[in-house]
């Protein structure tokens, strides 16, 4: 999956901590907290968390498509601690549009191999099936010191429980589990062995490796290890490499704040009536409520969390059968992604916003997110309590500590708009709602027309006039406004996501409401109402 330039992507190096206090570090990826060095031939990180100071060395081989890994670790504290540490690496193996197209598609086709070798022990080989330009594209991960562990897919690693949790349940002591799963996120994940105890003042290194051939006509077996062993693996050699801190965006660092469930009590005074109750281990999890004729679904927080594939609405507005030019249409997942492909017309090139492309929350800056500051730093609302979807709008219910706060998406049934409603009872807090611009086919491709007026609050978008869409449509454009400008704090780019101010859409302060409780039907005075209105007139 492509990563987000403000929050990263799904590859990273893990380093699990045992012991008294085990914790894991992250030594590359979203929340690695380094400093970065960048020549012609390698690219380090290096940090310290914890009392672990660590260093990460990417480098090219010299003759082969392949790369080689070089994590070393030294243990800066006054006591031994137990470790090991866990490449993750999702796979692709496709062209640009094929893998943007559909990811879980392009997953299904990856065909995984594992195998032990004599000395790496068992590596990850994965091909795809499905010909890209006439060719099966073949990459193999593993470890030059040997591996103990394996995974295939980011289910195993991330699952369900990760879209609230910003944590993989696999702690020090837990092994990887070995096993091929042929699923909808294809990740390579290898975990060396044997774990071992760095005294005061020790250090270790780890190597893992990955070779790649554009073209394997025949499916992986175990004569590929020949591959492997063809391959002259060099260390990268000392090198000065100069480091500088990277500046952090604040949803790198943002938590997801969790919502607590409805009780009983609360259930019963906000849905009198349910139908079609589904219950699990003797909880609640989902039902339908008579908002005529029963076509108002609710799913709780509990049965997000445990089920593979995520819930989701699909909004469209207008009265039509079937869509057409003036048609604005979003998809709204529970996890806290408010609207992700947003477009008009043609749902593949007139995105506003961007696909969430996961189904564990583990990109975190698609679509439209919100942050949410209670007084104790920025929070990512991801699983609300309860998720009320309709046919032409969604709710997000979210029960926390002093408040509830509830985001209403709603397509309009005449004009191409639609609006985003956000009420909070309880006490005050500030929000901050982003928003991973597309304006196109396909993220991070197209240079569009963004107009802020910061004196309305109102920010305008325009497609690329040199792009397929602003060619066919040169008059296209989408408005994004607000009906609460005296509640916006400050209107902008992607400047507002980082702490430090230095370059998401707006960010705005919430006045103060009633009191919070779970169990009333949400009357509440409305704090935040923004609408997004497009007007798209096709040319001759």
């Amino acid at each position: 999956m492509l990563a987000s330039p403000v929050e990263g992507g799904i590859g990273r190096i893990l380093l699990r901590i045992g012991g008294a206090e085990p914790f894991i570090v992250h030594a590359v990826g979203p929340g690695a907290r380094i400093r970065l060095g960048v020549t012609e031939d390698r690219v380090v990180w290096e940090g310290e968390t914890g009392g672990i100071r660590h260093r990460v060395t990417l480098k090219l081989q010299p003759e082969d498509a392949a790369w080689l890994w070089h994590v070393h670790v030294f243990n800066a504290r006054n006591n031994a601690l137990p470790l090991d540490a866990i490449l993750v690496q999702d796979i692709g193996l496709g062209v640009r549009g094929f893998l943007a197209n559909n990811e879980a598609y392009a997953s299904q086709y990856i065909d995984h191999h594992s195998v032990r070798h004599p000395r790496y022990g068992p590596i990850v080989m994965c091909r795809q099936n499905l010909a890209q330009d006439g060719k099966h594209p073949w990459v193999v991960h593993g470890c030059l010191d040997g591996a103990s562990g394996f995974a295939t897919d980011a289910m195993q690693l991330f699952g369900p429980g990760y879209r609230d949790s910003d944590a993989i349940g696999f702690r020090f002591g837990d092994d990887l589990p070995s096993r091929r799963l042929q699923h909808e996120a294809a990740c390579a994940a290898i975990q060396p062995s044997p774990p071992v105890t760095l005294e005061p003042g020790g250090s270790v290194a780890w190597r893992f490796f990955g070779l790649y051939h554009p073209d394997h006509p025949d499916p992986s077996s175990d004569a590929d290890l020949l591959k492997i062993d063809a391959v002259g693996w060099c260390d990268p050699d000392p090198a000065d490499v100069v480091l500088a801190p990277l500046v952090r965006a604040l949803v790198q660092d943002a938590p997801s704040i969790v919502a607590a469930p409805l009780s009983e009590a609360a259930l019963a005074q906000r849905y009198p009536q349910r139908f079609h109750e589904e219950h699990a281990d003797g909880k609640l999890l989902s039902f339908f409520i008579p908002d005529p004729p029963h076509n108002r679904h609710v799913v709780l927080r509990d049965k997000e969390r445990r089920v593979t594939r995520r819930h989701g609405t699909l909004l469209r507005t207008g009265q039509a059968m079937l869509p057409d030019d003036s048609t604005l249409c979003a998809t709204c997942w529970m996890h806290g992604v408010f609207g992700a492909q947003l477009t008009i017309g043609n749902t593949s090139f007139h995105k506003l916003f961007s696909v969430s492309r996961d189904p564990y929350n583990i990109m975190r800056a698609s679509g439209l997110r919100m942050l949410i500051d209670t007084g104790d730093g920025w929070r990512l609302l991801t699983v609300p309590s309860a998720f009320e979807m309709g046919l032409s709008d969604c709710r997000w219910i979210y029960c926390l500590d002093e408040r509830v706060v509830t985001v209403r998406a709603i397509a309009a049934g005449d004009d191409p708009a639609m609006q985003w409603r956000i009420t909070v009872e309880g006490e005050p807090c500030r929000l901050l709602v982003f928003g991973h611009v597309v304006l196109g086919e396909r993220e991070l491709e197209h240079e569009g027309i963004i107009e802020v007026d910061p004196g309305t609050a109102r920010l305008t978008f325009r497609p690329d006039p040199n792009s397929l869409w602003g060619q066919r449509y040169p008059h296209a454009v989408y408005h994004l406004v607000t009906s609460a400008r005296e509640v916006i704090e400050a209107i902008g780019g992607d400047e507002l996501l980082y702490a430090a101010r230095v370059s998401s859409t707006r960010f705005c302060r919430c006045r103060e409401a009633s009191s919070p409780d779970c169990s009333r039907p949400s009357k509440r005075s409305t704090i935040f109402d923004s609408s997004a209105t497009t007007c798209c007139f096709p040319t001759a």
